[in-house]
């Protein structure tokens, strides 16, 4: 029906939408200045450095790839904001894209158009797609890597083939580079042509000999580990504890991880492929059966996605996606953050189609208790796409919703008691009265200049006298649940050494975030003993 033009109209729709949602102006927040800040550093020849802390020291939590990205972009553009959005929106428009190209290659026909423009208007990406973040851009990445290993699958000889694999590492390793998750899409693509090896069902899959289909792996491990070794050798250097070393559950244990986050992207998943139904209601609602119902319906309907997730991977045709997914969701279970279900956003188009071959693996095995129907393949057929369109564009009416009612502009004004603060601590504070002590200091040093370390309670003395620290900002938590602010205790209970000068919103409570600004009347050190995480 739309044949060769979809991916165009997919993209066309991904833009429009994206480009309504952004504010272009809106300065980044949380994780999006922690990468400005990097790629002002790289930008500035100053290396790869946290240039907001004293000391500006070496840098070992992001991998490199976006904030080079970032730099490369600005380098052109002069630092902006702006054209930081303007290239994260493009990325989320290419990766939608070569979604819709990879997934015409394997339902020709009406079936691929709900599932490609429900990913264009998917209330993640079209909220996301224009983020200051990493996750635009591995997005392209991981899209492209499908396109690529397609082209392997199809490679007219093993010449070919090899060169195929050379790109595919070379994009994992991008991709990893991007975002550290990418190490699951890399060991997904690299083993997926053995896995015909391992399961009798499939052994007979025309295809490559063993030998090429190890060549094929190899090369792919062989590039993309070249491309990550500069990475993991400055990852050596540093002697910091890698974001690996976090996996597993801490003092919680693992089992009780595994559970704990099973039962929350149980919740999650339904809702990144429709609203925020469930969320609201596990969340926010504080009525026990409420909770209870919503918490069984997301496993109910999770639980048809996982039945098609193992339809994908059956398939030779779908199990790239299939094997993403679960070795992703793998690496979710086991790790300890969550991030109020941002890591599920890359994984959008895998689920929606992991769901949809669910719901018709499902619907099949019903079917077979019904009589047989005249025009059984007819009805097959239509059951199908209306069920693609159910799964591609229920997001449609939250997306829809979230653009006629501004939410960004809803979610920006939220951060209005923080910039205000920041604002006063721009015009108020000397430099050179010594760092800003704030939980978020790269935020604060994008907006005011001021150098910032983030406290520890645990070491609050030590860290006032190291760094002559007069001044703290205190901000509650983005997320819904989070405990208080450690140092709010400390401060309260010494008022004749902690003095609030500000606070925002000044008057009653509002639900925007409450943001203090404090001053250390003394160099007294405190004889409050402060439990509990670093925040």
């Amino acid at each position: 029906m739309l044949g060769p033009r979809l991916p165009w109209i997919a993209a066309g729709l991904a833009l429009v939408l994206t480009t309504i949602r952004l504010d272009f102006g809106e300065p980044p927040r949380f994780d999006g200045t922690g990468y400005a800040i990097l790629a002002v550093s790289l930008l500035e020849g100053r290396g790869y450095r946290e240039i907001n802390q004293p000391g500006a020291p070496v840098h070992d939590h992001f991998p490199p790839g976006y904030p080079l990205a970032l730099a490369g972009l600005w380098s052109l553009t002069g630092v902006s904001t702006a054209w930081a959005r303007l290239g994260s929106a493009l990325a989320t428009v290419a990766a939608v894209w070569l979604w819709t190209r990879w997934l015409s290659r394997r339902y020709p026909g009406p079936l691929v158009g709900p599932l490609a423009l429900g990913v264009a208007a998917n209330w993640t990406w079209v909220a996301n797609g224009g983020a200051i973040r990493s996750e635009p851009l591995f997005l392209a990445w991981t899209m492209l890597a499908l396109i690529l290993h397609d082209r392997i699958d199809h490679a007219a000889s093993t010449k070919t083939m090899l060169g195929w694999s050379v790109a595919l590492g070379a994009c994992l390793g991008a991709a990893t580079l991007t975002r550290h998750v990418g190490a699951a899409t890399l060991l997904a693509l690299a083993v997926s042509p053995l896995v015909p090896l391992a399961f009798p069902t499939t052994r007979s899959e025309t295809g490559w000999s063993l030998r090429l289909r190890l060549a094929r792996s190899s090369l792919i491990l062989t590039t993309a580990g070249l491309l990550l070794l500069p990475w993991i050798l400055w990852f050596l250097r540093t002697r910091r504890a890698p974001q690996a070393a976090r996996l597993g559950g801490g003092d919680q244990g693992l089992f009780d991880l595994f559970w704990n986050q099973a039962l929350f992207y149980a919740v999650r998943i339904p809702d990144t492929l429709t609203a925020p139904v469930l969320e609201v209601a596990t969340v926010f609602s504080g009525r026990p059966s409420l909770v209870m119902a919503a918490t069984l319906l997301g496993v109910a309907l999770t639980s048809v996605t996982l039945l098609g997730i193992f339809d994908l991977i059956r398939r030779p045709a779908t199990r790239p996606a299939g094997m993403v997914l679960v070795l992703t969701l793998a690496v979710l279970l086991i790790w300890p953050y969550t991030e109020a279900g941002r890591f599920l956003v890359p994984l959008v188009p895998a689920l929606g189609l992991a769901t949809w071959r669910g719901s018709l693996v499902l619907g099949s095995r019903i079917g077979r208790r019904l009589p047989l129907a005249t025009h059984r393949r007819r009805l097959l057929r239509r059951v199908g796409l209306a069920l693609a369109a159910v799964v591609g564009l229920a997001t449609l009416p939250y997306t829809l919703h979230t653009l006629i009612a501004n939410r960004s502009a809803a979610l920006r004004a939220t951060q209005a008691p923080f910039e205000a603060a920041c604002a006063w601590l721009k015009e108020h504070v000397d430099p050179r009265e010594g760092p800003i002590l704030a939980r978020h200091g790269g935020d604060v040093y994008w907006r005011t200049g001021i150098p910032c370390v983030e406290p520890d309670p645990d070491h609050f003395d030590e860290q006032v006298d190291a760094h002559r620290i007069t001044w703290i900002l205190i901000e509650s938590s983005q997320f819904a649940r989070q405990e208080t602010h450690p140092l709010l205790a400390l401060i309260q209970a010494d008022p004749e050494r902690f003095e609030e000068v500000e606070r925002w919103p000044r008057e009653g409570r509002q639900a925007a975030p409450l943001v203090r600004v404090v001053r250390i009347n003394s160099s007294k050190p405190s004889t409050i003993d402060v439990k509990g995480p670093p925040p």
